[in-house]
């Protein structure tokens, strides 16, 4: 009985020298401070051992993983991430809360905000800044439908028994009605984002009808008229006094048109939708291609022509 009862207590007395040894053996352990993780050795014997050892301080407030009075292992991962003010602007509004967490969420949501399926937090916790600064901003979006003018268009069209230089209106233009569905985004009360997702016209517009005195513009007969040698759709615009002769030696009128002579020869005639009839006797840098331009008298009829597509009938 009393050599059993010396080989139990000689087993246990060897344990604990073997346990001390292994809990004073030098160990790796993973040490993750403000989510920073470093690979460390230590001979301490519990986790807070372990901090006191690397000179790191901490509250009860602090978050500590595991508790400090756990016993040290190899290959443990020792988490701790200080308790820090934070500030929180939430519509208008300064909150106050002391968090540990590195996560925005998390402590918007200790701090007792909820937050809307769009809401997002801006700012980054940064502990070497206090307090640490958050902002919530708040979005929303709606549908909504809004009514607008289309500007009515006018076109010009050349009239040989009125003077040259004299108009007159034989259409008013009238504004037509758009209405738009929209997706409007605002952020805290102000809004970031409008999108056009459908359009639907009410009202169509009516074009403005504007005869000039041409004074002598070239005359071509009716009969040539329905009888073209060819006819093209081109994109016209309009220019105005220069000052300065055209191509061929002339100064431009009503019925002098700039072209392209790879496409339309210089002396063209012809007769141009909503302009009337006149002849190719200009040039342009930015006359290229399936492009014409209309001499006018004045700036404000070119702004109103602006640049659209006509047909143009040519003659012989």
């Amino acid at each position: 009985m009393g050599k059993r009862l010396l080989g139990v207590v000689t087993v246990t007395i060897f344990g604990f020298i073997c346990l001390g040894f292994y809990l004073h053996a030098e160990k790796d352990v993973i040490l993750c401070l403000e989510g920073k993780e470093t690979l460390v050795k230590s001979k301490s014997i519990t986790v807070g051992g372990l901090l006191e050892e690397r000179g790191i301080g901490w509250e009860d407030r602090d978050l500590l993983i595991p508790e400090p009075t756990t016993l040290l292992k190899a290959g443990e991962k020792i988490t701790i991430q200080k308790c820090v003010p934070f500030e929180i602007e939430v519509e208008g509004r300064i909150l106050t809360i002391e968090h540990h967490s590195l996560d925005v969420n998390e402590v918007v949501e200790a701090a007792g905000i909820v937050m809307g399926k769009l809401d997002r937090v801006e700012g980054m916790v940064d502990k070497g800044e206090l307090p640490v600064k958050l902002l919530v901003v708040r979005v929303c979006e709606e549908i909504a439908e809004v009514d607008e003018a289309i500007a009515y268009c006018s076109q010009n069209v050349l009239d040989a028994e009125l003077k040259k230089g004299d108009t007159k209106v034989l259409q008013k233009g009238r504004n037509g009605l758009e209405r738009k569905t929209v997706l409007i985004r605002k952020e805290n009360g102000v809004e970031t984002l409008r999108r056009v997702l459908a359009r639907e016209v009410i009202v169509m517009a009516v074009d403005e009808i504007i005869a000039l005195g041409t004074n002598g513009t070239i005359a071509v007969t009716s009969r040539s008229l329905s009888n073209p040698r060819n006819v093209m759709v081109l994109e016209a615009t309009a220019y105005t006094h220069t000052g300065n002769t055209t191509f061929t030696g002339v100064y431009p009128r009503i019925g002098t048109i700039a072209v392209d002579p790879r496409v339309i020869p210089l002396g063209s005639r012809m007769w141009v939708e909503g302009y009337g009839y006149g002849i190719a006797q200009d040039t342009g840098g930015l006359i290229k291609g399936k492009i014409i331009d209309l001499f006018m008298d004045t700036e404000k009829e070119c702004l109103r022509w602006g640049r659209r597509q006509v047909r143009v009938y040519f003659f012989d």
